[in-house]
């Protein structure tokens, strides 16, 4: 059967009772995460299917034999192999949360524990896993550098027309950096740079009432830095963004002065505390906060006002497959008191939900397109910022998308009358922004939509944000954050504890904690499931879409996305380091872990 918009359906009865049937099903709470809307339970039919739950098992396999060598360098002895296989028990038993839970266990009780001997302790934790290339270049300017414009939450740099009042940057300091890396172009300034719009800055005010965790080994921390970068000139051999100057605070203080590159271990020691700000307004605001809980009021809606047989919803679902479900996975286990985020973040877990929850409820749908949240930042120039691989790799899948979804929606709506005629749709618009709905956010128009152009672009948005934002923001969770002197997520000592390498080995995480954040990394950012464009298919003789319509479209957003990965391929082969997150190969169909 074709799907079909309400007005269109001559059977109106029964497409009532599918949509009377799914809202005593999928219903909302606000409790879990005031006030965010999120799903009351989750359906059997939204449980992770088959196919996932085996790659999550090879995961839990591979986590289990790294945790039991861990533990025992020297031969994996009887109880540890006993551990390892109630790991992998649980979850084929109990599913993500029981897993969660019981490697959580694994590891508290386990011999990575206490401070670390030196940093080949942080390399010790990786026996059955690789250890990630950055191992062998965290330390280095041009890892901190590359790391804001493809590293784990490459969304947090602005262009910058001038400094702070409060960032005291001179160009004394600007000199010191240059002079130090020799990059930034003979002859350059600080004024030169401001005119020429070349400075960008990474501001972690945000983080500026953390309040500090201390389970499960002592007092956490975590600086609300600021950090400033500049592109070198038109006509330098080298245009990459280049670190100038660091301050450990919002306000300039013997404790928290403006550092350079030239400053030795307290450049290393401010440029970590950078690393953890970033790291916790990743987890909490750029991951959580702005793909994960912003996307589930979207599924729900859509399942409560779209009959199963409106087109929308026969596009949508794929890219909400096992959404439900890994959220309540992470928000029972992950975000429980003494969970992994717990033992890991620098806030406590109180702390940690609510910065999350503020940033879903001030999220603002219109505001967060992907084009639009580029050109708001003053990112958008490739001609003034050359190298930004999360910005260039993602315009060629929001265009993708944007195509595929364009012509999709044009089969269903010849014109805007269609879209303003589509009850259904109406319906769903209006509970995705109500109080007692999805509670959303600058979305619509007027509380209604009135355009097919607005919808194609808003259901865009909806596709990029739970497939390649996600993803951008996922993945990298092991690439850049599972070697933890690169990434530690929490700080250990407070400002003004030292600069010599010593203070820089106490600033970073214990080893329970460090074997916590290095397993996460690895389970959350090397677990693909599905991927964009491969639609699941009834069976192998007919596609998922039955309408017959649909499959040129859809073929021919397979091969764009074919092509977008040999163009992203070729980048790779001359950049620095290689961006994988956006290669559509790499891209889940939905956010699903």
């Amino acid at each position: 059967m074709n799907p079909s918009l309400p007005q269109n359906d001559s059977d109106r009865a029964a497409r009532q009772a599918a949509l009377e049937e799914a809202r005593r099903t999928y219903r909302y709470d606000y409790e879990a995460y005031p006030p965010l809307a999120l799903a009351a339970e989750v359906p059997p039919q939204d449980e992770p299917p088959p196919g996932w739950k085996l790659r999550a098992s090879e995961k839990m396999v591979a986590l289990g034999i790294n945790s039991a060598k861990v533990d025992d360098a020297e031969g994996v002895t009887a109880a540890h192999h006993a551990a390892m296989a109630a790991l992998i028990t649980a979850e084929r038993s109990g599913g993500m949360k029981a897993a969660l839970n019981e490697l959580n266990r694994l590891i508290k009780e386990g011999e990575s524990s206490g401070r670390p001997a030196g940093l080949e302790s942080y390399r010790e934790l990786f026996q059955e896993i690789e250890l990630p290339a950055v191992a062998g270049t965290y330390r280095e300017d041009a890892t901190f550098a590359e790391e804001r414009v493809s590293g784990a939450n490459p969304m947090w740099i602005r262009r910058v027309d001038a400094m702070p009042e409060h960032f005291p940057v001179t160009e004394a300091h600007f000199q010191a950096a240059l002079d130090f890396q020799g990059a930034l172009g003979e002859g350059d300034s600080l004024e030169a740079a401001r005119q020429e719009g070349r400075l960008y800055l990474a501001d972690y005010a945000v983080l500026a009432e953390a309040e500090g965790g201390t389970y499960p080994d002592g007092q956490k921390y975590v600086t609300p830095s600021m950090a400033l970068f500049a592109v070198p000139p038109a006509g330098a051999a080298d245009r990459r963004l280049k670190p100038v100057a660091i301050q450990s605070g919002q306000t300039p203080s013997a404790e928290t002065p403006v550092l350079t590159p030239r400053d030795g271990d307290a450049w290393l020691i401010a440029k970590t505390r950078v690393q953890t700000a970033d790291g916790n307004v990743h987890q909490a605001i750029s991951h959580l906060g702005h793909t994960h809980m912003v996307v589930e009021p979207f599924v729900l809606a859509t399942h409560r006002q779209l009959a199963p047989t409106h087109p929308l919803h026969v596009l949508l679902s794929p890219h909400f497959e096992g959404t439900l479900s890994i959220n309540e996975s992470a928000n029972t286990t992950l975000l429980a008191p003494k969970g992994g985020v717990d033992m890991v973040m620098a806030g406590t877990i109180g702390y940690s939900r609510e910065v999350a929850a503020s940033a879903a409820s001030s999220w603002r749908f219109d505001a967060a397109r992907f084009p639009t949240d580029l050109a708001t930042r003053g990112v958008d120039d490739p001609d003034a910022l050359p190298h930004y691989p999360y910005r260039d790799d993602g315009r060629l899948i929001w265009d993708a998308i944007h195509a595929w979804v364009d012509a999709y929606v044009r089969l269903y709506y010849p014109s805007d009358a269609e879209v303003v005629a589509d009850t259904e749709l109406q319906a769903w618009a209006a509970e995705v922004i109500s109080p007692e709905g999805g509670r959303i956010k600058g979305f619509g128009q007027e509380g209604r939509l009135q355009t097919r152009d607005y919808l194609i672009d808003a259901l865009t948005h909806l596709l990029y944000t739970g497939s390649a934002q996600h993803a951008a923001v996922n993945f990298p969770q092991f690439t850049s954050m599972s070697f933890v002197p690169n990434w530690p997520l929490a700080s250990y000592t407070p400002l003004g504890g030292g600069s010599s390498a010593q203070d820089y080995l106490d600033l970073l995480p214990p080893m329970d904690a460090a074997h916590m954040q290095m397993s996460l990394g690895y389970l959350l950012g090397t677990l693909y499931y599905s991927e964009l464009g491969n639609y699941p298919h009834h069976d192998v003789f007919f596609e998922y879409f039955s309408d017959r319509r649909v499959h040129a479209p859809a073929k021919q957003f397979r091969e764009t996305l074919d092509g977008v990965e040999a163009v992203i391929h070729g980048r790779n082969a001359t950049r620095p380091v290689v961006y994988p997150h956006l290669l559509p190969s790499k891209i889940p169909q939905s956010i699903n872990i």
